[in-house]
């Protein structure tokens, strides 16, 4: 039955010719009560059964109708599925295809259909995926990405996308799944290694990393336990190993540009391409009878796999995927053409039988790493049915018997420990591969200092962007906070094992201090003269602090434990970076990154001796056993000599950026005794040890605990207090007190504000200006006035932010907190204050010599900073080393009311000529219009060109306080 569009009656030509009538509604007309054509024709289309209305026809994916079959319809499947023997039932996906990638996107041709069928597999976020293999059991696919330096997973259909490994990766050509033993093998061109871990990146393995050049494709043979890559590097060449990676050999030698490479399991023949010969090749599995199969001109093959009787390969030159037959080459067909960016591709067929080796039940026997840290165990095939039990993830110590066969997952015993901004790493000695392991410490950005307590088992380090000092587990779990208030560039740790306590070096803020583990009791114990102080050494075993400062005055000092008995040992040095103590010789070295130096001398600064020059950019050093070890930021090298000649240079490890700080941790650099070692020395909080016995010592700010400095004190806790505690502090000029008693000062404006700070805890007047300095943001600095004719102002040194009043707006009560006007407040001077001006105007002489004395010292005190100035909207971020400088840097976002200066070169500024650029440049305006002007360059060196530049920090000025000699 046939309607026509209208619905009406019609009539069709049958075969004999003759006119059949068509059945419709019966006339031309509709009749009254008739119904209406439309819905005539969905009742009728609703009244006929399709035979793919009922259960979608008994198939499992599409039902088409097909007038021309028996049934009336056809079952059908997704392009590149083959349909099974029932005719209805689809298979679960291709059974045989090949699978490649182009960058940006993966691609799937099936080879179960007669037709040519391509596939995109629905993978985001690639940006430059360049080498990949399938894991047939749990259908995922691996690939490496160069652009973003990791290896990821996905479902083949796009879905669970995960990272396996993205720390310590760079250019990864070549990737093999290990479906036996469900392990993953990669190269790293870049790294020139050859390394294995679990197919979820634990257990991570260097197999090899001597001896090999720009490494790229890799295939397995687990059924034999063997393992095959090419190498295009200087030497073309095809090497084996076992899985375990021992019993390296060459077995394919003067290549061009060998890349892929693939085994024929059945006929045992091994097939690679030679993009540089232009050639495809074959061989038995030893490298023996080489035949070529393939010669194009001007092809240039990269990837190449096996299917049945046919060895597929790209092409980047004919942009095409081709094959040929595997027996003699014959038969060459274009697979797809025109399809740009190919790289890898891997031929796959779910029928397979996956074969079995000993790892392939249960790890071998060893333990898997759900239970245990990132570098667990290891189960690797080899040849003739053996295998190796467990094999040794770098950084791991594992004990071998006779099965049945037991492990110790611990971390080595003696390792170099280092830094590399956003990582640490290390380096087992232990083994001798000495390859280098990340922790799994993140989200850091400028690591800096390390140390470690061999005690506890932590390692303790430095982050100068965030300022805080962390600590964590050898094995780089349970990650902490240790220190993170009032740290300004912590450039050096050392810990004193014997009486649990860190010391560091506070560069920004000039100090010296110490604390316990826990960063409890802290203390500052040297403040005075200082000026940039980097690395910092312990021996508490004679009670000695050693320190270097890189500053205006570069030097190596020494002190007692509690910062007494200081003095200068070295001080013809330029930019002393690293230091290290040889105990048994009683010896400290250090590099000098600007005369390229390593030295040595004595306790005493004597015996001085050049260990080894022309070197570049040394930071970090330390010692082991007679050797060395420095860090290198232009070689990207970790070096080591023997301590004494200086000879034997070789590198440890190459191709590391941005190398800091390095530390050796054993066991047998942290030994010995002093008084702390009993009972913490009788102290009830620090115990610092001297040449000749120990002090106890108080923190800066009491904790609830009553601190005695007599040994053997009673433990008590103090009274409870309705304020906080002093906070007492120093500088090298003065020294101030933070308190925040109920009764504050009475010149300020209460409103639970911090009390103001100046010299000697006073609030200064200049100039019949009184000056408040805001304790919140810049405590315990020194500042006077600048005195010179034909200007006004106070000159500050460094970070100070100042509130100011005229004396017409203070006499009038119109001054408010912030130092701007205010129309509807007062506030009255107190009797004190009116009484400490008094003093001051009949003790002008005294005052006039003090602030002669502290001006001529200052002049002779090199300022520490230029190259930019900040107001104080601006904010620092990124914290980065300057080679150039020699610098620990921030890289500053400044608003736009920054201005730069670098005054001079060479030498000194005279206080009139920064007057004069200050005033021409942006002057004016303290206690003026906008009481809140502020130049401010910070505390840092810098060097533009071959010219190094002196700068001032800040500079006020306002007519309404003109100075007048005092």
């Amino acid at each position: 039955m046939i309607l026509t569009p209208t619905g009406r009656t019609g009539t069709i030509s049958t075969s004999n010719g003759s006119t059949r009538r068509l059945a419709g509604t019966g006339g031309h007309r509709r009749r009254a009560g008739e119904v209406d054509g439309r819905k005539d024709i969905q009742q009728r289309q609703t009244a006929a059964v399709s035979p793919c209305g009922s259960n979608n026809g008994g198939c499992s994916h599409l039902c088409l109708l097909s007038p021309s079959s028996r049934t009336g319809y056809t079952c059908a499947c997704p392009t590149g599925v083959v349909l099974g023997d029932d005719e209805r039932t689809c298979h679960n996906g291709m059974d045989n295809f090949l699978i490649y990638s182009r960058r940006t996107q993966f691609h799937m041709i099936s080879l179960d259909m007669p037709y040519i069928s391509d596939v995109w597999v629905p993978i985001k976020e690639l940006e430059n995926a360049v080498a990949l293999d399938v894991d047939i059991l749990n259908e995922r696919v691996f690939w490496s990405d160069i652009a973003n330096r990791r290896i990821s997973s996905a479902n083949l259909d796009g879905s669970d996308l995960r990272v396996v490994i993205d720390v310590n990766i760079k250019t990864t050509d070549g990737i093999a799944v290990d479906q036996v033993s469900r392990k993953l093998y990669w190269t790293d061109a870049d790294k020139n290694r050859l390394e294995v871990a679990e197919l979820n990146g634990d257990s991570r393995l260097v197999l090899f990393d001597k001896k090999i050049d720009k490494p790229r494709a890799i295939y397995l043979y687990p059924e034999e336990g063997l393992i095959y890559w090419s190498d295009w590097g200087t030497e073309g060449r095809i090497e084996r190993a076992w899985m375990d990676g021992q019993h390296r050999e060459v077995i394919i030698e003067d290549l061009g540009w060998p890349n892929g490479l693939v085994i024929d399991k059945a006929e045992m023949k091994l097939y690679w391409i030679d993009a540089k010969r232009e050639q495809l090749e074959c061989s038995n599995l030893d490298g023996g009878n080489i035949r070529v199969l393939v010669q194009e001109h001007d092809m240039h093959p990269y990837a190449i796999h096996l299917h049945g009787d046919y060895v597929y390969w790209t092409d980047w030159h004919y942009q095409a995927i081709k094959r040929a037959r595997k027996t003699d080459g014959s038969n060459m067909q274009t697979v797809i053409g025109n399809v740009t960016e190919l790289m890898d591709m891997k031929a796959i067929s779910r029928l397979d039988d996956i074969m079995a080796n000993p790892c392939s039940t249960n790890n071998g026997g060893v333990p898997t790493s759900a239970s245990s840290p990132p570098w667990g165990s290891l189960a690797l095939a080899r040849p003739v049915s053996t295998f190796r039990p467990m094999a040794k993830p770098a950084m791991m110590r594992l004990i071998f018997f006779s099965p049945p066969f037991s492990f110790s997952r611990t971390v080595p015993t003696d390792f170099l420990l280092f830094s590399s901004r956003t990582y640490i790493r290390r380096i087992s000695f232990d083994t001798e591969d000495q390859n280098d392991v990340i922790l799994p410490i993140k989200d850091f950005a400028n690591i800096i200092a390390l140390d470690y307590d061999s005690v506890g088992r932590k390692i303790y380090f430095s982050d100068v962007n965030q300022d805080v000092i962390m600590r964590a587990n050898y094995d780089g779990t349970d990650v902490e906070t240790v220190v993170r208030d009032r740290l300004k560039v912590v450039d050096g740790l050392a810990v004193d094992w014997i009486a649990g306590n860190l010391f560091w070096t506070n560069a920004g803020k000039d100090k010296i201090e110490v604390a316990r583990l826990n960063g409890s009791s802290r203390k500052v114990i040297v403040d005075k003269a200082l000026d940039e102080p980097r690395a910092i050494a312990l021996c508490p075993n004679r009670g000695y602090l050693f320190w270097t400062d890189w500053g205006i005055s570069p030097k190596i000092e020494r002190s007692y434990l509690d910062g007494s008995g200081r003095s200068t040992l070295i001080s013809n040095v330029h930019w002393p970076n690293g230091l290290t103590i040889d105990y048994e010789e009683e010896r400290i070295y250090w590099t000098d990154a600007n005369t390229g130096r390593i030295e040595s001398a004595n306790f005493n600064g004597e015996e001085r001796r050049l260990v080894l020059g022309h070197l570049n950019s040394t930071f970090g050093i330390t010692m082991f056993q007679n050797q060395l070890y420095w860090t290198d930021r232009v070689t990207y090298m970790i070096e080591t000599v023997t301590k004494d000649s200086g000879s034997g240079r070789r590198a440890v490890l190459q191709n590391v950026d941005n190398l800091m700080d390095i530390k050796m941790v054993t066991p047998s650099r942290q030994t010995g005794q002093n008084p702390c070692a009993d009972g913490n020395g009788g102290c009830t909080h620090l115990c610092l040890a001297r040449p000749r016995g120990h002090i106890c010592a108080c923190p800066d700010v009491p904790n609830a605990r009553l601190c005695s400095s007599i040994p053997g004190a009673p433990d008590l806790t103090p009274p409870t207090t309705s304020h906080p505690p002093l906070l007492e502090t120093s500088t090298a000029t003065t020294q101030t007190t933070d308190r925040r008693a109920p009764n504050q000062h009475p010149n300020l404006i209460p409103n639970n504000v911090p009390p103001a700070n100046g010299i000697n805890n006073q609030i200064p007047v200049i100039n019949g200006a009184t000056v408040k300095l805001d304790s919140d943001v810049y405590k315990n600095q020194t500042m006077f006035v600048l005195d010179i004719p034909g200007t006004f102002g106070i000159l500050v040194y460094d970070r100070f932010q100042y509130h100011c009043c005229s004396p017409e707006s203070e006499s009038e009560g119109l001054c408010t907190r912030d130092g701007r006007m205010n129309q509807g407040g007062s506030l009255h001077p107190n009797a004190g204050i009116l009484a400490l001006l008094v003093a001051c105007l009949l003790s002008i002489f005294t005052i006039f010599l003090l602030v002669l004395i502290v001006f001529i010292w200052r002049r002779q005190r090199r300022p520490r900073g230029c190259g930019y100035s900040q107001s104080s909207a601006s904010y620092f971020a990124d914290v980065r080393f300057n080679a150039i400088s020699n610098e620990i840097a921030p890289n500053t976002h400044p608003d736009d009311r920054s201005i730069t200066y670098c005054p001079k070169q060479h030498g000194k500024v005279s206080n009139a000529e920064l007057a004069r650029m200050l005033t021409d440049s942006n002057g004016g305006g303290a206690c003026g219009p906008d009481p809140y002007m502020s130049k401010y360059i910070p505390t840092e060196k810098c060097n533009n060109g071959d010219h190094e530049y002196d700068a001032v920090l800040e500079f006020w000025e306002d007519e309404k306080f003109k100075p007048t000699r005092v």
